[in-house]
């Protein structure tokens, strides 16, 4: 089943996804919002392998004022650019979409971000490099990494702080803060 936006402005709103992506659940969407809803509001928000967009869609359905949505799967973006067809003309406007790979991104963004949420496709949590996601962020800012629960805990590199992890299922949420 397509997956759907949880609170907001599009609650309900149905997500078309193409059949790689493997989106956030509904659970695992409510526990992060609701440890963020603080955060939220009025924030510029970086969907980071953000697959059709789910993540970046609800925040903007939550409050955030801006969204951008970075994946380098082709088919991933045109399903996403079809679900944000559906929103309405303010919201469209602030989207922005990058079709380019994570270790690049910063290169290409002429500007920050106050929060990234990070959904990688990696197997192994050591596969994921922190600097970009360190290099997008405001110094204020707070990323969130979604990585599957096995193993150890992952080595942010010495770039950032944990302020939280959430178990959710098989996965959990690392929420953290940039060293300055």
């Amino acid at each position: 089943m397509n997956p759907r936006v949880t609170a907001g402005k599009y609650k309900n709103m149905r997500l078309e996804i193409p059949n790689n992506t493997r989106p956030f659940t509904e659970r695992t969407k409510l526990v992060l919002f609701d440890t963020l809803s603080h955060f939220i509001q009025g924030k510029t928000v970086l969907d980071l392998f953000c697959g059709a967009g789910s993540i970046g869609i609800e925040a903007l359905s939550r409050g955030a004022e801006r969204i951008v949505f970075a994946d380098n799967d082709e088919k991933s973006v045109l399903f996403l650019r079809k679900n944000i067809e559906n929103l309405d003309k303010d919201d469209k406007n602030n989207t922005s979409v990058y079709k380019t790979d994570y270790k690049t991104l910063y290169q290409k963004m002429a500007f920050k971000v106050d929060l990234v949420v990070a959904d990688p496709p990696f197997n192994n949590a050591s596969d994921l490099k922190y600097r970009p996601l360190y290099e997008l962020l405001k110094p204020d800012g707070i990323a969130v990494v979604k990585l599957p629960t096995v193993g150890e805990m992952p080595d942010f590199e010495g770039l950032f702080d944990l302020l939280d992890t959430k178990l959710v299922g098989n996965n959990t949420l690392y929420f953290l803060r940039p060293i300055l």
